[in-house]
């Protein structure tokens, strides 16, 4: 059998999640999940990894976030259960390359490594990371709010839709009591955010205005990627639009098309995710 490269693994992982009705189920469409973590280095994992750690916690059950390699679950005195099967994630690593000219370039590739969830060792005593709770009735969140003034995105409430507009770099939000809850809300201000990174003057993302096209899509799915994962990172349900369902199926061609997509998208999500995120650490260190 063909061994597959470390992209089509976790794609292939990815496509092969179904729901009870056989229809395509991606992990970052559940609800409740939180930012895993890797139980050594205590640093969180990012991009098509958070996805890979989510989809194995569906299919087998846990509710830990804590993620090792038998290695280092070994280093801190515990051991993995006879039998347990390890989760796929990506490792980047850095190799000297000779050129033609006969200088050498440092290339990145990446390799496969695996993974064992908390509740897959004996003697894994440590506490769950928690974070802030943010769920709760359709009331602001005062440490949410903050995190998204830090941006000094243009937000204007009201009105019936959310979205991004790049052409006079706006978001339009409805107002909280529109929604059904605090969660649904922020994590609806998330995904607009997202989009508002993609800016040239940011992050420089193709923000595609042509509907039904290949980027509009590429970029949605980028877009709810992030959304995910600040809704993980802040302990609140993320609520994707219904309107983006229909983007699914075209989603998954894509995958199938292309091996390293949602690796990319994933990748994407998370420099977007970070560049929020550091709007909020940098006010801190400035105060």
């Amino acid at each position: 059998m063909e061994k597959l490269n470390p992209y089509q693994q976790v794609t292939n992982t990815l496509i092969n999640m179904l729901d009870d009705a056989g229809e395509w189920s991606p992990p970052w469409r559940k609800t409740g999940f939180k930012t895993p973590t890797n139980a050594y280095t205590l640093q969180r994992y990012n991009g098509s990894n958070i996805l890979m750690c989510w989809a194995s916690g569906i299919n087998n059950g846990f509710a830990s976030t804590r993620w090792a390699t038998f290695k280092q679950w070994a280093m801190m005195d515990c051991k993995v259960k006879k039998g347990a099967k390890g989760t796929p994630i990506l490792r980047y690593n850095v190799s000297d390359k000779e050129q033609d000219d006969g200088t050498k370039r440092n290339v990145v590739f990446a390799s496969t490594a695996y993974v064992f969830n908390a509740e897959q060792v004996d003697g894994e005593r440590s506490l769950e990371p928690k974070p802030p709770s943010s769920e709760g009735a359709n009331e602001r969140n005062v440490e949410i709010e903050s995190f998204i003034t830090a941006t000094n995105a243009v937000i204007s409430y009201g009105g019936e839709t959310a979205c991004y507009i790049p052409s006079v770099d706006k978001i339009l939000m409805p107002d909280i009591a529109t929604f059904h809850s605090a969660g649904h809300f922020y994590s609806t201000s998330f995904h607009e955010l997202i989009h508002w990174t993609g800016a040239k003057n940011r992050l420089n993302r193709e923000l595609s205005t042509k509907y039904g096209s290949e980027n509009y899509a590429y970029e949605e799915l980028v877009a709810e990627l992030g959304a995910a994962f600040l809704a993980a990172d802040w302990g609140i349900t993320n609520n994707v639009r219904d309107d983006h369902a229909k983007y699914l199926k075209g989603w998954l061609k894509i995958m199938k098309q292309n091996s390293t997509a949602i690796v990319s998208a994933a990748s994407l999500a998370s420099k977007a995710a970070e560049y929020i995120s550091d709007f909020s650490i940098k006010k801190s260190e400035a105060a």
